[in-house]
């Protein structure tokens, strides 16, 4: 090979030494570009909400989160990569505090911290409370099948007046019941509140808090089951809802992730409302989501206190109506009482001021006294003077007396002088 072959085929060496080094950086530039945008989209839409979730190529999007993902988007590794997997922790959470608390007592307050943030009627919450305070296990059992044959709020077609079957198989064990052998996974309200044998066998419960522990973990059952978790009975199933028969309706994959965006959203703010952990939750479900299983639950709080407010109107209307005449003739005995009242503190000032004019008159008197003593002895000196004066004076007029007389008997004298 001649000198300029030589050269020529090393600079084309050269040539595909610098390319291939070049590719090498775009391709890793790409990589980091891709998992940034990658990561923006799991920050914009929340984690996939189960393994089999696909991104718009079709690729699964848990399987391209690996650990270096968790740690970027949630400061460690050790979490789950999808949403059903926070509900999967969640509900093994609830379920191991509720068996590691023996007192009924405090496993009614644990779990009523879940259960609470579902009650979205004011007859509910009334039923709800009622329950709560029940003093007996009749009256608790009674309660209790009232409460949980009440809808869950509706958000996108989920259960309402609905029970799992596999609750009330749970509480019966090996008796029978008719409720019990409904043919599809949930029972009816109707049903169960006509079933004699489930209130009897809910009624022979320990206590009336192990009864309203029951009936929400019956409650949670529906929000649970449409994830795809189940805190009763066999393992994990499909995200699923009862169907008009109670028949178990599978959830479309977009109503499911909205279906747990809202559970993991209300019921993960339940007793903990943190900033860190509403920044949990917002990368867990996504903002979108979690605005809008808010703006849900804020119109469902809308609708109580309208509701409250309404029934606020109409039992100070009821009031007003009733007692009426007794409200003006309360009120004027009210004038009257201040009218009393005023002249009553009056009084008090009087008699809190009698002490000091008591006083003040004793003083007084003390000082009259003084000076009637002194003008006694006063008067006794004059009286003395008086008297020594007026024995002064009769000793002078006896003297005086004794002179006339002398110039009396002068005078005869000098008269008979005068005659002879």
């Amino acid at each position: 090979m001649s000198l300029l072959g030589k050269v020529l085929a090393i600079l084309n060496l050269l040539t595909l030494l610098a390319a291939g080094v070049l590719g090498a950086m775009v391709y890793a530039q790409r990589q980091n570009w891709t998992h940034t945008i990658f990561l923006a989209n799991l920050y914009l839409e929340g984690l996939p909400v189960d393994a089999n979730e696909t991104d718009r190529s079709g690729s699964p999007i848990a399987s391209r989160m690996g650990p270096a993902t968790l740690m970027a988007m949630f400061g460690t590794a050790d979490t789950p990569s999808t949403q059903e997997g926070f509900v999967k922790a969640m509900a093994s959470d609830l379920i191991k505090r509720i068996k590691d608390e023996a007192d009924p007592v405090k496993q009614m307050a644990l779990v009523r911290v879940y259960a609470q943030p579902l009650v979205n009627e004011p007859g509910e919450w009334e039923d709800f409370i009622a329950m709560m305070n029940a003093s007996d296990t009749r009256s608790a059992a009674l309660l209790a099948l009232g409460y949980v044959c009440t809808p869950v709020f509706s958000e996108h077609s989920l259960p309402t007046a609905f029970i799992k079957k596999d609750r009330v198989i749970d509480l019966m064990g090996s008796d029978e019941s008719s409720s019990s052998k409904a043919p599809g996974d949930y029972i009816p309200g109707d049903m169960l509140l006509a079933d004699n044998a489930v209130f009897e066998k809910l009624s022979k419960k320990g206590s009336p808090a192990e009864i309203a522990t029951w009936a929400m973990l019956a409650k949670l059952d529906l929000m649970f089951d449409s994830a795809g978790v189940s805190l009763v009975g066999a393992e994990d199933k499909q995200a699923q809802m009862p169907g008009a028969d109670g028949t178990a309706v599978p959830l479309d994959p977009r109503t499911r992730k909205l279906a747990t965006a809202r559970l993991l959203t209300t019921l993960g703010l339940a007793g903990n409302q943190a900033t860190d952990q509403v920044a949990k939750l917002v990368t867990v479900v996504g903002p979108r989501a979690f605005l809008n299983a808010m703006e849900n639950e804020a119109g469902d709080l809308r609708a109580l206190n309208t509701e409250i407010e309404f029934r606020l109107k109409q039992s100070m209307e009821r009031f007003v109506a009733r007692y009426g005449q007794a409200i003006d003739t309360i009120k004027s005995l009210d004038i009257e009482h201040r009218r009393l009242m005023s002249e009553l503190d009056e009084i008090k000032k009087l008699l809190d001021m009698q002490p000091m004019l008591l006083e003040e008159r004793k003083k007084n008197l003390e000082r009259l006294e003084a000076d009637l003593k002194k003008k006694r002895g006063d008067s006794d000196s004059l009286f003395q003077s008086l008297q020594t004066g007026a024995r002064s004076l009769y000793q002078k007029r006896r003297e005086l007396q004794g002179l006339v007389d002398q110039v009396g008997q002068l005078e005869k004298r000098a008269r008979q002088l005068e005659l002879r």
